[in-house]
């Protein structure tokens, strides 16, 4: 027993919407730095405190039909605080659009959507949300497009097909304290081009297909004290996606690699990792060249401590690996590794000599 008993949910039922689009309950106006706009929910209205959270449900006549925009701000809507809402079974749970700004949303809840439980649409920007749990939607429990300044802190967003995803010239957005597991990706940034974005200090573990996914032209993110464990890969840096830091990473128990270069993605830095025990190989490079790895940990894989497969011209600096396969395979060009401290069951393999050389080795 959870010493804990049940209680029903007071919900407000808003009916059913038309159709996916349809702004069930709009925000047209605003405040301004000095007098913002205020939406709260959870109060007793009997004595005027507040004791807990405001839900909403969109209810339609077919049960599976999750219709809607719970709360649309349109581009009137301006410094406006949202604090103890929830929203369940929508389309968006709760839609920002049109270059609305220097909102802050605190302790919202959106779920069993059929698109995402926060969306933030052209150009949303300046943005603060904290203590948003959206869980269990059909797409995305945050959705971000061209958005710029925005923060993201303690969020829980699990159950999704991307716990969060950033698309199209997305910049600086900074991610701390987030948990985004059971998805199918926990972060993905797609697109998103030379601008800077932070993940730090949050944990993406057991999704289906990765932890953090860095896809297509993505550049200069920086990804800072994260858990990337129990996934397919851990990190997955795919389609020139490039100069972008990994520090302090913990990429253990996935079922491939633990961190995966692809596709052309080259002078990405690793400053420190951890990448045990991962089903394949504990980082692997596939076709990805000039990269520089500072430090790595890379025990017990399957496979190879790092795997190099067509890659050339990357730096190890330091790696320590232990009881895999092999420490490296290397069928590339002019890498090298400056300090390699291995143990006795590994071997070095390469398929070309002088693809890799060896300056230091230490034998434990």
């Amino acid at each position: 027993s959870s010493g804990y008993s049940s209680q029903k949910l007071g919900v407000t039922d808003t009916g059913a919407a038309s159709g996916n689009t349809a702004a069930v309950q709009t925000i047209g106006s605003g405040g301004n730095s000095t007098n913002r706009l205020l939406i709260t929910g959870g109060w007793d209205l009997s004595t005027e405190n507040q004791t807990g959270f405001t839900w909403f449900r969109q209810m339609h006549g077919t049960f599976t039909n999750r219709y809607g925009r719970g709360i649309y701000i349109n581009q009137l809507g301006q410094y406006i605080t949202i604090e103890k809402i929830g929203l369940l079974r929508y389309y968006t749970g709760l839609y920002f659009y049109g270059g609305v700004g220097n909102h802050n949303v605190n302790n919202v809840y959106c779920a069993s959507c059929s698109g995402s439980g926060v969306s933030h649409y052209s150009g949303s920007s300046n943005n603060n949300f904290e203590n948003i749990v959206s869980i269990s939607n059909g797409e995305n429990g945050m959705y971000f497009e061209a958005s710029s300044n925005c923060n993201i802190n303690n969020c829980i967003l699990n159950a999704n097909t991307n716990g969060i995803l950033f698309y199209y010239v997305c910049t600086n957005n900074k991610i701390t304290n987030v948990i985004a597991n059971y998805n199918a990706c926990g972060i993905k940034f797609s697109d998103c081009g030379n601008n800077i974005n932070e993940i730090q200090d949050s944990t993406f573990n057991k999704n289906t297909f990765c932890g953090i996914y860095l896809y297509y032209y993505t550049r200069y993110v920086h990804i800072k004290n994260v858990t990337c464990n129990y996934n397919k890969y851990g990190i997955y840096l795919q389609k020139n996606s490039t100069a972008n830091i990994i520090e302090s990473a913990i990429c253990s128990f996935n079922t491939t690699h633990g961190i995966f270069y692809e596709g052309s993605s080259s002078q990405n830095t690793i400053i420190s990792a951890t990448t045990n025990s991962n089903g394949v190989n504990g980082v692997d490079y596939s076709q990805s060249n000039n990269n520089i790895i500072i430090s790595l940990i890379a025990n017990s894989n399957v496979g190879n401590g790092v795997n190099l497969n067509n890659a050339h011209n990357n730096l190890i600096k330091k790696i320590t690996a232990n009881g895999n396969s092999k420490v490296f395979y290397v069928n590339g060009l002019n890498n090298i590794c400056y300090k390699l401290i291995k143990g006795n069951s590994d071997v070095l393999y390469y398929t070309l000599p002088n693809s890799c050389k060896y300056p230091e080795v230490t034998l434990n």
